[in-house]
């Protein structure tokens, strides 16, 4: 009986793990710095790129963790043609003084993060973007507006 009862204690207790989907998919996504990234472009490659300080920005971590981390752990045509610019890591002084976003906005149109780009042959063809005039309280951009940017990228699968 005790033997049953462990049985049954151990799946219980081993069901009860997290639901949430973590980081690490996410994570392992390519990382690119702007001057690869304008080599993507230029090469006429496609593909999504997203911007995002993703520690720092308390938008950009809502996006991950309520978005993208279960996207691209459950979509193998978004996790293989998604690469992240890590805003922490290449403009990490801009979270906070947006005049240092100039060049990003100037060579990508990015004036925000979190922000998705969709490529297409090397041009930009779509993109959504967080701004302050729209900030989604659990997403960061609206779940109708990323819901649809994805659906027409043509990575779902």
């Amino acid at each position: 009986m005790k033997k049953i009862l462990l049985i049954m204690l151990l799946l219980l207790v081993s069901s009860c793990g997290s639901s949430a989907v973590s980081s690490e998919t996410f994570d392992s996504l390519e990382r690119l710095s702007f001057n690869e990234l304008q080599t993507f472009i230029d090469e006429g490659q496609s593909g999504l790129i997203y911007f995002g300080w993703t520690e720092k920005c308390p938008d950009s971590t809502l996006m991950q963790k309520n978005y993208l981390y279960e996207l691209v752990a459950n979509e193998e045509g978004v996790r293989n043609n998604m690469w992240v610019v890590d805003l922490d890591v290449e403009s990490p002084d801009s979270l906070m003084d947006k005049d240092l976003r100039e060049p990003m906005t100037e060579q990508f149109g990015v004036k925000y993060g979190p922000t998705v780009l969709l490529i297409e042959d090397g041009e930009i063809v779509d993109m959504i973007e967080w701004t302050p005039l729209s900030a989604d309280d659990k997403t960061a951009i609206p779940l109708e507006t990323i819901e649809t940017f994805f659906e027409n990228s043509g990575y779902l699968e």
